[in-house]
């Protein structure tokens, strides 16, 4: 995934474009369309959509600025889909209709692959291999087994092991799931957008969304 001058760059506008690409080959789904609910598009996108974007990703060592220039553009394209503005802030329509946001989603991506990594003896082996190494802080610059231990090293006992750091993995994922669904419903805003979603008539529910979403901006600014 490392481009020769050993960064994700190429492989990330790849990810992108293609994200794009597969959003055009959608389109005669009526996935633009005011006519299909927000709800129906943010599923669509979920479904046949983010796992482009992901692909390889959760192998790569992400910088905060790849992280943050890949948000926005996935970010931009969610709001092109629901026909918002670009500039819109996102956050709370985006937890109303279900979609994690990326940061999180990328690092439940490498708690699950590093799990499944570990269910295999040679990866297995090379993940104690590395472990070793922690003591006197002889990690790689990307390193996969680093990431997951800087994501979980508050749960781990002293003195731990492989099995440790697989359990501690399964509790973090499961704690940002929750997370985002008690987000999701104890939420005044994200309800009333959650109300609005629900709107049978296409011009009103955009032209709704579209205010409450000025709103919310007009009121952070």
């Amino acid at each position: 995934m490392i481009s020769s001058n050993n960064t994700n760059t190429t492989h990330i506008n790849s990810r992108i474009d293609k994200l794009n690409k597969g959003l055009f080959s959608l389109r005669h789904t009526g996935i633009l369309s005011n006519y299909v609910t927000p709800t129906t598009k943010a599923f669509m996108y979920k479904a046949y959509l983010r796992s482009i974007l992901m692909y390889g990703l959760d192998l790569c060592t992400l910088t905060t600025r790849e992280e943050e220039y890949i948000q926005t553009c996935e970010s931009n394209l969610i709001k092109y889909i629901l026909n918002l503005h670009h500039k819109n802030r996102h956050t709370a329509l985006f937890i109303a209709l279900d979609i994690m946001s990326f940061d999180e989603y990328i690092r439940i991506a490498k708690m699950r692959l590093f799990i499944r990594l570990c269910k295999l003896e040679i990866t297995r082996q090379l993940i104690n291999n590395t472990l070793k190494s922690i003591d006197n802080q002889r990690f790689g610059r990307n390193d996969l087994v680093k990431e997951i231990y800087e994501l979980v090293k508050e749960k781990l006992p002293e003195s731990f092991n492989i099995n440790n750091l697989i359990v501690a993995c399964e509790n973090e994922i499961i704690c940002k799931i929750n997370r985002h669904k008690s987000i999701r419903n104890n939420d005044n805003l994200i309800d009333k957008i959650k109300e609005i979603i629900m709107i049978k008539s296409a011009r009103e529910r955009t032209e709704n969304l579209r205010k409450i979403m000025q709103s919310f901006d007009s009121n952070l600014d």
